[in-house]
């Protein structure tokens, strides 16, 4: 697994989930790390700071994986006597960090299960693993069904519906239009209608206000579901806060929309959009299910290293 492959499959999607995205980055900066642990401080602490820089850029907005790699950069320029005793730390530091993400993830699952109605419809966007996990806990011991996007461009809804449909979970799959109509309660399906209940999706990165950045149409989600009284949850560990408030929206190529466009046609393809904290009914994290407006606080208790101000 070296830091190019890495790198190249986290731009291409092959590795997907905030989770597995930081779990592969952190692997790769320690196995370019230790090409260099031999070498003298200064070269072996530049080698770190410039693998991690790479993975960031593989993948703007993924600050999981941003603070994972700062987390581990400020670990490495200590004053270590010698490269080799930084090594050793920062690999026990790595195998730290994703117990911890695997602890972060059984608590997440235990606070959203407690969400979920027997009887309820949940609608859901994209695939988050963190999310699809809530869902498979809850139908060990609750009925109900799911209603998910298709998820245009790259079709990520598609992952979601196949894992849940495997385990048994009933599943609807609509397009990605479709869901503020779906949760105004607009469509009669000769008198079979689907009424949702509530929303639980994932998000990429977390905002001091209390807003979340998720996959692209997650805005209109949460607005129509706020304007139907629908409660909005999200799902995401406080690691995924945005240290730097500064956060940029990815855009992905065009080519993902169309290959081969009509000739002086304009494409745009953000990747994701933002969810403002006042259409959220509540955060699903490590530390229970909190109002939006206490992320930063919350954050600055779990995870006091995180924030910069």
């Amino acid at each position: 697994m070296s830091l190019l492959s890495v790198v190249s499959d986290i731009k291409k999607l092959k590795i997907q989930g905030a989770a597995q995205v930081s779990q592969a980055a952190v692997e790769a900066l320690i196995v370019e790390s230790r090409r260099y642990q031999r070498r003298p401080l200064a070269v072996w602490q530049k080698s770190i700071a410039q693998a991690a820089w790479r993975l960031e850029q593989s993948r703007p907005t993924e600050p999981m994986m941003v603070n994972s790699l700062h987390y581990l950069v400020a670990a490495a320029s200590r004053l270590w006597p010698e490269a080799a005793e930084g090594q050793e730390e920062l690999t026990k530091m790595q195998a730290s960090l994703i117990k911890q993400y695997q602890v972060i993830d059984q608590k997440i699952v235990h606070f959203g299960l407690q969400l979920i109605s027997s009887g309820s419809t949940i609608l859901t966007h994209c695939h988050s693993g963190t999310v699809e996990k809530i869902l498979l806990k809850a139908h060990q011991q609750k009925k109900f069904s799911v209603v998910n996007t298709e998820t245009r461009p790259l079709f990520q809804g598609h992952i979601t519906a196949m894992h849940l449909t495997q385990a048994g979970v009933p599943v609807t799959m609509i397009v990605d239009s479709a869901a503020p109509s779906f949760l105004a309660n607009l469509n009669d399906f000769q008198n079979n209608q689907i009424k949702i209940d509530q929303v639980i999706i994932g998000a990429d990165a977390l905002l001091y206000d209390g807003s979340a950045i998720n996959k692209i149409g997650s805005y209109g989600i949460a607005l129509a579901a706020w304007a139907n009284h629908i409660p909005v949850y999200v799902a995401a560990s406080l690691l995924k806060l945005d240290a730097d408030n500064q956060i940029v929206i990815e855009r992905r190529s065009t080519k993902e929309i169309w290959q081969h466009p009509s000739v002086n046609l304009d494409l745009i393809n953000p990747a994701f959009d933002v969810i403002p904290a006042k259409y959220l009914t509540g955060l699903i994290c490590e530390r229970g299910v909190i109002a939006p407006r206490e992320v930063k606080k919350s954050t600055a208790k779990e995870y006091p290293w995180l924030l910069k101000n």
